[in-house]
């Protein structure tokens, strides 16, 4: 279901914690990744960055978590060489919509359906990538469990899975700045893979899961 797969993105996408370095070096993230994308349109192009994924998994595994956790930092949050790729929508949303805007709206959205952001690191950002992963993935596991003859809220829910994949496609600008920057053997083909399914017409974020 795609719920899990951009959940499993969400994941990678974090702050590297010990148990996420552990699912990578087991194989697990890359596991989720080819099971959850085998049934999917233009599956060979989806696999062959996969194993672009775990190819980077197996350079960077040995360097250990705390290398993985500076290689983040220095990607997504401070750098003294070159200006870090932050993950925050409002930095990349071609409509030009304010910082304020974006927060307000995206607080208002999560709200409504009864979930709250909560402070500290990442989380003090509604639009932080990592959030929306896991917003959209919230979405799609509801529609999954909602009852098949109550119409109406599989129909609230369906409405709002599309109108949010709309939040997601600054993801392609996003890309484009990480790979202006030294390409991450493991972030970098991951954030290739998340853009292929969120660009591609043919994957449907909101009838798919």
């Amino acid at each position: 279901m795609l719920s899990i797969l951009l959940k499993t993105f969400s994941i990678a996408l974090s702050y590297p914690t010990s148990s996420l370095f552990d699912a990578m070096k087991n194989g697990d993230i890359v596991h989720v990744l080819r099971d959850e994308t085998k049934s999917l349109s233009n599956n060979e192009k989806l696999s062959s960055l996969i194993v672009e994924i775990d190819n980077g998994i197996q350079s960077i595994v040995d360097s250990g978590l705390q290398s993985l956790e500076s290689d983040y930092i220095s990607l997504f949050e401070a750098n003294h060489e070159y200006a870090p790729v932050h993950m925050y929508a409002n930095l990349y949303n071609s409509n030009k919509e304010d910082c304020i805007g974006v927060m307000q709206r995206l607080h208002s959205l999560y709200q409504q359906f009864g979930l709250s952001i909560k402070q500290g690191g990442e989380g003090d950002h509604p639009d932080h990538l990592v959030i929306q992963l896991e917003f959209m993935a919230y979405l799609l596991q509801r529609l999954n469990d909602a009852d098949v003859n109550d119409l109406e809220q599989r129909d609230t829910l369906q409405n709002c899975i599309q109108e949010f994949s709309q939040e997601l496609l600054w993801i392609p600008n996003f890309l484009t700045a990480l790979e202006q920057h030294p390409s991450h053997p493991f972030y970098t083909s991951l954030v290739r893979l998340l853009n292929e399914l969120v660009s591609n017409p043919s994957i449907s974020l909101g009838l798919s899961d």
